[in-house]
């Protein structure tokens, strides 16, 4: 029982580790999208111009380039993390020696196609597939890096 246990915990993780790309993946096109819109706010502030001070124009303009200059370093980070973590999910899937568990975590794990979308790919009933993912994620080894 508690080697079972053991076993559902290890794919547990290692189903976690892999579908973690595809977070990371999701957190950098809402940072995109936050940018367009950030974007969009600072094109349409326009500076008015008069020989008497006022505060606001300039002061929106500035908060607006400070916000797209954190979001623009966000998203640096955000990039630099998710081609880390693909180059590792990829070398840990080419370890393997069977071409479809390859196939399968590549698919669903980096792709994000659906289980579905895997069988009519791979052309496979779908209980096959999920077959498949259960012993591919048996037989992955998690690279330490």
């Amino acid at each position: 029982m508690q080697a079972h246990n053991n076993a559902n915990e290890d794919m547990q993780k290692k189903k976690a580790w892999l579908k973690s790309y595809r977070q990371m993946t999701l957190k950098l096109k809402a940072l995109l999208e936050e940018r367009v819109q950030w974007e969009a706010i600072a094109t349409h502030i326009t500076p008015q111009y008069s020989d008497t001070p006022k505060s606001g124009g300039e002061d929106r303009v500035q908060r607006s380039v400070d916000k797209l200059a954190d979001i623009d370093e966000q998203i640096f980070n955000q990039l630099e993390q998710l081609e880390q973590r693909r180059a590792e999910i990829i070398n840990a899937i080419e370890q393997m020696s069977d071409e479809r568990y390859k196939t399968v975590l590549h698919l669903h794990y980096i792709n994000g196609d659906s289980f579905e979308l895997v069988a009519v790919t791979m052309n496979y009933d779908f209980r096959w597939v999920k077959e498949l993912n259960r012993r591919a994620l048996l037989a992955l080894e998690l690279l330490e890096t």
